[in-house]
């Protein structure tokens, strides 16, 4: 929900794409602050590719950090949590621990959320209330989504854009008053 990443590319992550120090000059990376990478790779062995050509990184907030570190230690604590590089990992399964997560998994996670909520709930989801939040909440530019998105175009962008009532009355009364 904090990153605006699409299922392909969170499965996709892996461990060294994730740079959550505040200064990643030590990993040789130039970029300040915590933030993760996005870099296309479409020969996963779990399936999963990014879509896009061109890496990007993300930057990302404290609680992101937080429940980066938690998932962690709580991956430590399996003996076959520490073998992949790949972020997200299989824990529970017994056939399948350790192996790196799929979209089939995540799929079959996401529909039985929605049957406990009562509602149709899809991992997209996540991902277009990040970009209505950055615009609406946060004042962000449409360009700006568009880079954090990964957009090589701003009309997919657009989509995620949902005028409301105030935002209308807003408008016109600043034409209006000056």
């Amino acid at each position: 929900l904090g990153t605006g990443l699409r299922v392909g590319e969170a499965l996709s992550l892996r461990r060294s794409d994730i740079h959550f120090l505040p200064d990643s000059a030590l990993l040789g990376c130039g970029i300040s602050g915590p933030h993760l990478h996005v870099v296309p790779r479409h020969n996963n062995s779990n399936r999963s590719s990014t879509k896009s050509r061109n890496p990007r990184f993300v930057p990302v907030a404290g609680d992101i950090v937080r429940a980066y570190a938690d998932y962690m230690a709580e991956r430590e604590g399996f003996t076959h949590g520490t073998e992949s590089d790949f972020v997200f990992v299989n824990l529970y399964s017994s056939r399948w621990a350790g192996a790196p997560m799929t979209y089939s998994n995540v799929k079959q996670w996401f529909d039985r959320l929605g049957r406990v909520v009562g509602a149709d709930v899809r991992p997209h989801m996540l991902r277009h209330t990040a970009a209505t939040r950055w615009l609406h909440e946060g004042g962000a530019e449409l360009d700006t989504v568009q880079a954090l998105l990964g957009h090589a175009n701003a009309s997919s962008t657009a989509v995620y854009l949902h005028p409301r009532e105030q935002d209308l009355r807003d408008a016109v009364s600043r034409v209006d008053a000056s």
